[in-house]
């Protein structure tokens, strides 16, 4: 740590001194060291890798229009991933996921009607 300045200074000064980055990159490839690019998620679902990956999938809105969502947060070679169905609105799935939870309908109904629970909550 005393030497922190020092050790700092000499080593921006030897990544200034490459052209651009991808050159840096290599260099720095052949020592095993990796680097990155920090940035924006906007910045970062307009790359090359994002397209491939898949990373950003545009999803129905349900009233016309679309908007886009994260993809898969993994992929495995030999798999295929399927797309899932949009989002829910909010509420959407309530009372099918109480019944199946065994919860019986009038339970359900005193929630909803007492504004506890949400019931087909959709975007308008």
């Amino acid at each position: 740590m005393a030497n922190y300045d020092g050790l700092h200074g000499l080593v921006q000064t030897w990544i200034r001194s490459f052209h651009d980055l991808e050159t840096l990159d290599a260099q720095l490839d052949e020592a095993k060291i990796a680097i990155g690019v920090i940035r924006t998620t906007k910045e970062l679902a307009k790359t090359q890798w994002a397209r491939c990956w898949n990373a950003v999938r545009e999803v129905p809105d349900r009233a016309g229009g679309t908007y886009r969502l994260p993809g898969h947060p993994w992929r495995f070679s030999g798999a295929t991933l399927d797309e899932t169905s949009p989002p829910r609105f909010r509420g959407e799935d309530n009372v099918t996921v109480l019944c199946e939870l065994g919860v019986a309908d009038a339970e359900i109904q005193r929630a909803i009607e007492a504004g506890i629970l949400l019931r087909d909550s959709a975007a308008r």
